[in-house]
C-alpha cells in the first residue's frame, strides 16, 4: 500500500511497497465544526528485505553482481588489452566467458518522515483531512570487490607493477566501472529532504448504535512526491508518480466493560488501493532476472492494487487517559504490468518478473493518552491525545523488511 512510507530501489525490484500500518484502525470522526492539526512523526532504518520465496535477505543484494572478465577488459585498448588476453589464455582463463570475482555491497536506508494533518469535522459523521508528508532521507552504501583464486592467480603472476597498479584500481572501483558502462548515474550515498504524495482524505460513518459502528473511508493519493528514476540504480523517491485511489470499510464493536473499568473496542479492517495508470521511463532488461540495462523506454504502466486487511483490539476509553492497541495485518499487491513496443514482448516480461506480486504480515502496538475527558472536568487545560506505536512485520515477500516508530500529537479547537 502507498502509505506513508514508499521506496523504490531500482536494482532489484519494486520495494517498499507494502509498510506496516502504525495505528489500530476505529470507526471515530469529529464532531461537527471541530478543526483537529495533528503532526505525525514516523521514523524507520532498513537494511534487509523479504525476498520472493520469502526469505530474508540484504537490501543490498541485487548489488551482488558477479563481474565479468569482458568488463574488466574493456578498460583497456591498444597493446595492454591484447598483453591482458594473453595473459588470461596463457592461463586457462576464458577472456570472454569466465569472472574474476564478485561485488560485495552494503545498504542501509534511514527516513525520518514529519507529516503535518489538518482534519475538520464537516458534520456529526463526515470527517476530511489532508495530509503532507515530508521526507528526510539518509542512504550508507559501500561496495568492494571479491576476487577469485583465478583473479588472484592472474594478479599474482603479472610481472608489470604498473599494470598490477590499474588492475587494483579497476577491482576497487568495479562497481562505478559496471554502472559506467551501462550508463547510469554514479553510485553514491545520499542524504536529502523531499515532500511526498499530498493525501486528500474523507470518512463517513454510516452506521452506528450503542455497541456496532461502520466507517466508510476514502484517499485520494497526489503525485506530487519525487518519481522514480531511471537513470539510478539504488533510487529512493518519494512517490510513485501516478494516482491512488484507496476506499475500505471500518467495522468496530465496542464492549464497556465499566464493572472492571477497562472498555474494550474490537475492530476489522478492510482497505482496497486502486492505482491508476500511467507512463513512466523504465530500463528494459536484457538478461531476464536482472534489472541492470543499457536500453530505456518510456512505457505505459499499471501498478498491481492492493489490499489490506486487519483485525485490532483496543482497551480503554479513548477520551479518557491511557488506550492500549494492538493490530494484525496483512496486505497484498498485484503484480505490475507494462506495455512497450520498442523491444522485444518476452523483455517487458522479464521487467513485469523483477516487480511481482508483493505480501506482508505485521503487527502493531499502541499506547495512547487523551486529555479529553480531563479538558471536561476542567482539570486541563487542552483537549489533546498523544500516541506511541511500534510497527513490525513478521513475514512477507518482494518487500522490505520495515519497523517503524512512530508517534503523534493530536490537538482539538
Amino acid at each position: 500500500m502507498k502509505t506513508m512510507l514508499l521506496l523504490v530501489f531500482f536494482l532489484s525490484e519494486s520495494l517498499w511497497a507494502l509498510t506496516p500500518p502504525t495505528d489500530v484502525e476505529t470507526t471515530g470522526t469529529l464532531p461537527k465544526g471541530v478543526f483537529s492539526p495533528r503532526f505525525r512523526q514516523y521514523y524507520t532504518e532498513v537494511s534487509d528485505r523479504f525476498a520472493n520465496a520469502g526469505s530474508i535477505e540484504p537490501l543490498s543484494q541485487g548489488l551482488k553482481q558477479q563481474v565479468k572478465w569482458q568488463q574488466v577488459l574493456n578498460q583497456f585498448s591498444g597493446q595492454k588489452l591484447l598483453n591482458a588476453k594473453s595473459s588470461l589464455q596463457a592461463m586457462g582463463v576464458d577472456p570472454l566467458n569466465g569472472s574474476p570475482g564478485n561485488v560485495d555491497a552494503d545498504l542501509n536506508v534511514s527516513m525520518d518522515i514529519k507529516a503535518p494533518v489538518l482534519a475538520y469535522g464537516y458534520n456529526d459523521r463526515t470527517s476530511l483531512a489532508i495530509v503532507i508528508p515530508v521526507y528526510t532521507v539518509k542512504t550508507s552504501l559501500a561496495t568492494s570487490f571479491l576476487p577469485n583464486a583465478q583473479a588472484k592467480a592472474w594478479f599474482a603472476a603479472n610481472p608489470s607493477p604498473s599494470q598490477k597498479q590499474e588492475i587494483k584500481n579497476l577491482a576497487d572501483n568495479a562497481v562505478a566501472t559496471i554502472l559506467s558502462d551501462y550508463n547510469y548515474k554514479p553510485l553514491e550515498s545520499e542524504d536529502f529532504t523531499a515532500v511526498g504524495d499530498i493525501y486528500f482524505v474523507v470518512k463517513r460513518q454510516v452506521y452506528e448504535d450503542k455497541q456496532h459502528s461502520l466507517l466508510w473511508k476514502n484517499y485520494l493519493v497526489a503525485p506530487t512526491g519525487i518519481a522514480p528514476d531511471a537513470d539510478k540504480v539504488v533510487d529512493i523517491p518519494t512517490g510513485d508518480g501516478q494516482w491512488d485511489y484507496q476506499t475500505g470499510l471500518v467495522y468496530q464493536y465496542d464492549d464497556p466493560l465499566a464493572r472492571i473499568g477497562m472498555p474494550m473496542t474490537y475492530s476489522l479492517n478492510f482497505m482496497y488501493n486502486y492505482q491508476f495508470a500511467d507512463t513512466i521511463e523504465k530500463r528494459i532488461p536484457e538478461e531476464a532476472g536482472s534489472p541492470l540495462s543499457r536500453e530505456k523506454e518510456t512505457l505505459d504502466r499499471k501498478l498491481g492494487d492492493e489490499v489490506w486487511l486487519s483485525a485490532g483490539i483496543e482497551a480503554g476509553d479513548s477520551s479518557d487517559g491511557s488506550l492500549f492497541g494492538f493490530s494484525y495485518d496483512y496486505q497484498y499487491a498485484f503484480p505490475v504490468s507494462y506495455s512497450g513496443s520498442a523491444y522485444e514482448s518476452f523483455r517487458y516480461r522479464w521487467l513485469e518478473e523483477l516487480e511481482g506480486e508483493a505480501q506482508l504480515t505485521s503487527a502493531t502496538f499502541k499506547y495512547q493518552y487523551s486529555t479529553i475527558g480531563a479538558f471536561r472536568r476542567k482539570k486541563f487545560d487542552l483537549p489533546a491525545k498523544f500516541m506511541l506505536s511500534y510497527a513490525m512485520p513478521i513475514d512477507g515477500k518482494n518487500t522490505n523488511k520495515t519497523e517503524i516508530y512512530y508517534g503523534q500529537i493530536t490537538l482539538y479547537f
